[in-house]
């Protein structure tokens, strides 16, 4: 990953952390709403959106039986 894009997932998945910690707490105690729902589901399509623009340009080195070659 690049320098740029190291930070900016890192800030993503400690907010995801917390965001999700909220809302399993509300959803044990059962007091979730549709909007903390809602912005879980923003906050994970952020961190989705990220990772697969980051994985299209990913070429993974390749494995000729077992051993590890030159991409």
């Amino acid at each position: 990953m690049n320098a740029q894009v190291q930070p900016q997932l890192h800030e993503l998945l400690v907010r995801a952390s917390a965001v999700l910690e909220d809302l399993a707490d509300d959803v044990r105690e059962q007091t979730v709403t549709a909007a903390q729902y809602t912005e879980t589901a923003a906050l994970m399509h952020e961190i989705a959106e990220l990772l697969r623009d980051q994985s299209a340009t990913y070429v993974p080195p390749r494995v000729i039986d077992g051993e590890r070659t030159g991409r």
